[in-house]
């Protein structure tokens, strides 16, 4: 399909969250590709699809943090030195999904 005719479709779906998982079968590629054009297209998303992704994304920034503290421990202990009271104590910025909640990113 096109991206056009993909639109057409999404567009015109009575359950927009479905056909975003019809249109990725249909067209044998991922959901995100799929979103991606549609976003491209200045179609609106599903309220409960974008949550799903901004809280995944939260989910992958806390793996991130968690892996990025360890490395730092590691490399810091290779060094024989140590890392700075922020990162010993784990502390880490707000989560792009707890931004989106309080309404400093938009989609």
């Amino acid at each position: 399909m096109t991206e056009r005719e993909i639109c057409h479709s999404y567009h015109n779906a009575k359950h927009k969250a479905q056909q975003i998982q019809i249109l990725a079968d249909l067209n044998g590629i991922n959901i995100l590709e799929i979103i991606n054009i549609l976003a491209r297209n200045g179609e609106k998303l599903p309220e409960t699809t974008l949550n799903k992704l901004y809280a995944k994304l939260d989910r992958i920034e806390t793996q991130i943090r968690e892996k990025e503290w360890e490395y730092k421990a590691i490399a810091a202990a290779l060094k024989g030195g140590n890392m700075n009271k922020e990162e010993e104590n784990g502390q880490r910025t707000e989560s792009i999904y707890r931004q989106r909640k309080a309404g400093s990113v938009s989609v």
